[in-house]
């Protein structure tokens, strides 16, 4: 057994007994060795006998636990582990290993208990300090974590799961600086750590250097080819590229689908939901953001404006914190599951179990996201295109869009087929709006534009860009907001990179995170919002305009990603906004600076004409389901569905 020969060894032992049935070390001998070639009911089995010869032998009690966790009987792993502790409460070690199968089957505080006793016993436990670090990230308490994480290296720098594990917990207090340095040290300990390399990619990403991050995301795909997250990730962050185009995106996404959804086709069962076109139908929604997010903000109404009467709404939740949103959509939803532990086959027979007629996917490839349940596909038909760009899934039969971002002509590239609407997300106002405010240009006597957005999307175009409408609009003011600008570096960073370009800092507003009521009410400080390029923003962009502000964008027509400002403002009557190349960009920053007398019944209206115009989403994509429906009912296949709801004028 000690060189590594099992086989040999449990023939050995089996002699031995043979020999001596009562050998009580022959018998546990031999569940090691059963154990060790997987052979794991034998080894039950054996530490069982030994239990029944010696009811105190802790070894087997605690190897028995072992086993039964491997075959995922987690209660009775935790008798075994409680057993042992019993037998010897000072062993720090049956605690630890009692404290894992706590937290393995979700019992958080009596985890949370075991670690402390093992860290009581032997404070130099490094792993019972990472352990509890995990505890507290499970309960969202990240400040412990941190602290448990940088506890257990001080004990042992080499630990590369503390190492990774503190990167994780700052990247969620979006410490992207210090999350890098934590991952590289993870890799410099395992190179082959390919978790590492995705959330070093995951960090990069936050610090805007996306070539950095795909850099990474493909270290990791090296390691680890089905690597699915990374490869998410990865399409994700392709956006950012204005050299990528739809097609060769899509192309990207056709290799995802190839590797994970292609095998899953033998999974597929026929469907025999009632055929009846005009019953209430039954809508699954599948999001890791059923909480205060930007893409919640879209998809919101579908949920709490949702029509009762012929529409039941379930919603399948993989979010990893629950807050007031959270509370918001729940008590809206017929009904609510959590399946942040439940793995895609058995989702997919519960959503099959469910009678879900369409099953709608709410991430594309985002973070958190479920794709791969739909290649089981679990209902007769699945939607995509709310949340983010149509994931190019070939078990998905539709994908919500628009005209704009996704002209007729090149509808042919993805596997998904367009419903095409007037607009393709909604929008949630919040339950206390802040009231609109005059343009600040007329109290202030000087221009003021703004970026309310993600710190990722601002390219070295985006910051060339604003820093020539400033130099071409004299006493003109940027102000600046995302939550990086907390950190004094990245404050510095900005003015430099503004100096550089002759801008004084005087010129410059530099605002960080805030809760969403400040967030908009920092909008009446801004008389024009100046997107970013090459990417623009969404929800952001549909924020400014319902706070009355005009947003100036770029449409690239290599990327429907860039396309996403023509759709905001071509229904709110703003096309000029939607600009075709940098100088047109800048032509419009430059008109309505020179024209500040229009934007005060430009203030008044917008919020009125947002609110209109996207209030009409739930009802239009209902109106879609209900078509898509009949369709199937008809056993039609597939096939564009065109001007769903009003069309735009």
């Amino acid at each position: 057994l000690e060189q590594g020969n099992a086989d040999l060894a449990v023939a050995s032992y089996q002699t031995s007994l043979a020999i001596n049935p009562g050998h009580l070390n022959a018998h546990y001998n031999l569940g090691n060795a059963l154990r060790i070639l997987a052979r794991l009911d034998e080894a039950v089995a054996m530490y069982r006998q030994v239990l029944a010869i010696n009811p105190a032998y802790g070894e087997a009690h605690n190897n028995l636990g072992l086993t039964l966790q491997q075959q995922g009987k987690l209660a009775e792993a935790i008798a075994c582990f409680s057993k042992v502790t019993a037998l010897n409460p000072d062993n720090a070690e049956g605690h630890f290993i009692l404290g894992n199968a706590f937290l393995e089957s979700g019992r958080i505080d009596e985890a949370e208990a075991a670690f402390k006793k093992t860290i009581t016993l032997n404070p130099d436990f490094a792993e019972a300090h990472l352990n509890l670090g995990n505890v507290y990230n499970e309960v969202q308490d990240i400040g412990k974590a941190v602290d448990s994480f940088r506890d257990a290296l001080a004990i042992n720098p080499d630990l590369a799961d503390a190492h990774y594990n503190l990167g994780n917990a700052l990247l969620i207090m979006q410490r992207e600086d210090e999350a890098m340095d934590c991952f590289e040290k993870t890799l410099a300990i395992n190179p082959d750590y390919c978790e590492a390399y995705n959330n070093l990619g995951n960090a990069l990403y936050g610090l805007g250097q996306p070539a950095r991050a795909c850099d990474n995301y493909r270290k990791a795909l090296a390691i680890t080819a089905d690597y699915a997250v990374a490869h998410s990730n990865l399409i994700f962050t392709q956006d950012l590229f204005p050299d990528i185009d739809q097609a060769a995106q899509q192309a990207e996404r056709k290799r995802w689908n190839d590797t994970f959804i292609v095998p899953l086709s033998d999974q597929i069962r026929p469907h025999d939901n009632d055929k009846n076109p005009q019953r209430r139908l039954r809508i699954g929604y599948v999001s890791a953001d059923f909480r205060r997010h930007s893409a919640c903000l879209g998809f919101a109404p579908l949920i709490i404006d949702h029509d009762r009467q012929n529409f039941d709404v379930i919603c399948y939740d993989a979010t990893p914190t629950s807050d007031d949103v959270s509370a918001t959509l729940r008590a809206a939803a017929s009904q609510w599951r959590d399946i942040k532990n439940i793995d895609d086959a058995e989702l997919a027979a519960t959503i099959r179990d469910d009678a879900i007629d369409i099953l709608v996917d709410l991430s594309g490839h985002t973070r958190g996201n479920r794709l791969k349940i739909f290649g089981h596909k679990p209902a007769p038909l699945q939607v995509t295109g709310i949340g983010h760009l149509a994931p190019g899934l070939t078990t998905i039969d539709y994908r919500l869009t628009t005209q704009w971002i996704t002209p007729p002509e090149e509808a042919g590239i993805y596997p998904e087929q367009p419903i095409y609407l007037d607009t393709y997300f909604g929008f949630t106002a919040p339950p206390a709006p802040p009231p609109l405010r005059p343009p600040p240009c007329l109290e202030n006597g000087f221009m003021t534009f703004g970026f309310l957005g993600r710190f990722n999307k601002i390219s070295d175009a985006s910051l060339a860009l604003w820093a020539g409408i400033l130099q071409a609009v004299p006493d003109s003011r940027l102000l600046l907001k995302y939550s990086q600008l907390d950190a004094h570096e990245a404050r510095q960073k900005i003015i430099e990179t503004f100096a550089a370009f002759g801008i004084n800092p005087d010129r410059l507003t530099l605002l960080g995170n805030t809760d969403q009521g400040q967030h908009l009410e920092a909008h009446n400080r801004v008389d024009i919002v100046l997107d970013s390029v090459p990417h623009g923003g969404g929800i952001t962009a549909l924020e400014s305009l319902w706070m009355g502000v005009p947003v100036i964008g770029l449409v690239s027509p290599e990327k429907a990603g860039s396309r996403i400002i023509q759709s905001i403002c071509q229904p709110l009557g703003l096309e000029q906004c939607a600009t075709g190349s940098l100088e047109d960009y800048h032509a419009c920053a430059l008109h309505w600076a020179a024209h500040a007398d229009e934007l005060l019944p430009i203030r008044q209206r917008l919020r009125q004409r947002v609110s209109d115009t996207y209030g009409r989403f739930p009802g239009d994509v209902e109106k879609s389901y209900r078509l898509i429906w009949q369709r199937w009912c008809k056993g039609e296949t597939t096939a564009p569905l065109w001007h769903v709801g009003k069309p735009h004028t």
